[in-house]
């Protein structure tokens, strides 16, 4: 049978909930909190007590409320509630019990390395104003932190910060901050959003990496430099906005971001590195900015969505492997400067059906278009001195080549396994 129970708080507001007799205190304590408020967080840090007659009545969070004072008639309780949060420097001025709030002391400067790590109690942080320093491992392992408010001043955030902090949820970074440092938020597999500010320049090796619910990122003007490893494996990354500042992406910097759709790089980026864009199966367009001159091996290998690319004037190096395996690609436009295609680079491309190459190239790799079995069509360029070995390999609908004259000797090998109905050398 239910009753009603009827609660007073502090403030004089009435609190009243239908309960059974076999309700239990913590359900009834997770009523009350929901009055209070509906911040989930906040929620988690409140501790509830209820007094009777002057008295703290004793409830186990298992206990049966039909077993308590508080349902029997005229029963008269006033509900409060205490915020457990502290204020420390390190762990080891933590005095408490549960989950709580962290204060960061007003005149602290440096949060010291593995001063919070580990802490797995922790739920939320308020950094003050006087913080300008996080310091590696500050706040590693902490399992159950979700909510940290950075002050403005805070400038660098150290190596490991809050890698494997895996309840994090969003983080905002202020417009002091100017370094990110490796590995700092690596693993923060609930962080769904993050706002960087206006002034880092600096996002270091895998630090955001296998954030797997993290969708969207913009980089600020300032970004320079985008770490090796640094968002490998966002699973749920869906678009990428690079400022006009980013010259380096580093090796593996996007590897594994599965959902990721559509890449548009500033004219500043110049370098792409080693498997940057490797297994983002559902990227679809890239555009590649103006003074892109490296496109590092495997950049964007089985980027099986991948239709078009249009290299940029100043692109001169297609690393080894960097297009392997890119099945929907039908569109190659290679720049006037483009002068090594690495070996295997457009390996297994089946829907690539023609290519000309610019009078710039002069070197073609090993396999470089290994496979390409839709491929009928190639135009080599004055300036090729090199086939390598099997580059044509398997391209099994291959009508015609156009070659340089001076190539005929080296012909024989890249040609090898190719069966052609015409070979046109032009005139000298």
């Amino acid at each position: 049978m239910s009753r009603e129970v009827v609660v007073t708080n502090l403030e004089g507001d009435v609190i009243s909930h239908k309960v059974d007799m076999v309700t239990t205190c913590g359900e009834f304590k997770a009523m009350l909190l929901q009055h209070k408020t509906k911040d989930p967080i906040e929620r988690k840090i409140l501790r509830v007590e209820l007094l009777q007659d002057c008295s703290i009545v004793k409830m186990d969070d298992a206990q049966e409320l039909g077993k308590t004072s508080l349902l029997e008639e005229e029963a008269v309780a006033t509900v409060i509630y205490k915020r457990n949060e502290v204020e420390a420097a390190t762990k080891a001025d933590v005095q408490t019990q549960g989950l709580y709030h962290l204060n960061i002391p007003p005149e602290l400067k440096t949060i010291e390395r593995f001063a919070f790590g580990n802490c797995e109690n922790l739920v939320s942080v308020t950094l003050t104003q006087s913080v300008t320093h996080i310091g590696s491992y500050a706040f590693f392992c902490c399992f159950s932190l979700e909510r940290v408010s950075l002050g403005d001043s805070v400038t660098h955030i150290g190596d490991n910060a809050f890698c494997n902090c895996t309840s994090l949820v969003s983080i905002t970074l202020g417009d002091s901050v100017t370094k990110i440092g490796n590995n700092a938020f690596q693993n923060c597999s609930n962080l769904a959003s993050i706002i960087l500010g206006d002034s880092v320049m600096h996002i270091g090796d895998n630090a955001f990496r296998n954030c797997a619910r993290l969708a969207r990122i913009t980089f600020s003007e300032s970004v320079t430099l985008i770490g090796k490893q640094t968002f490998q494996g966002c699973t749920s990354l869906v678009s990428i906005t690079f400022g006009e500042s980013v010259t380096h992406i580093g090796d593996n910097a996007f590897q594994n971001c599965t959902h990721l759709q559509s890449i548009t790089l500033g004219d500043t980026v110049t370098h792409i590195g080693d498997n940057a864009f490797r297994d983002c199966a559902r990227l679809a367009s890239i555009i590649l900015g103006d003074s892109v001159t490296h496109i590092g091996d495997n950049a964007f290998r089985n980027c099986t969505s991948l239709k078009s690319i249009t290299f940029s004037e100043f692109v001169t190096h297609i690393g080894n492997y960097s297009f392997y395996g890119c099945t929907s690609l039908a569109n190659i436009t290679f720049s006037e400067s483009v002068t090594h295609i690495g070996q295997n680079a457009f390996e297994r491309c089946a829907s690539l059906e023609s290519i000309t190459l610019g009078e710039s190239v002069t070197h073609i790799g090993d396999g470089s278009f290994q496979g390409c079995t839709g491929l009928a069509n190639i135009t080599l360029g004055e300036s090729v001195t090199r086939i390598g070995q099997n580059a044509f390999e398997g391209c099994t609908s291959l009508a015609s080549i156009t070659i340089p004259e001076t190539l005929g000797h080296t012909l024989k090998k890249g040609l090898r396994g190719v069966s052609l109905a015409i070979i046109t050398i032009p005139a000298s």
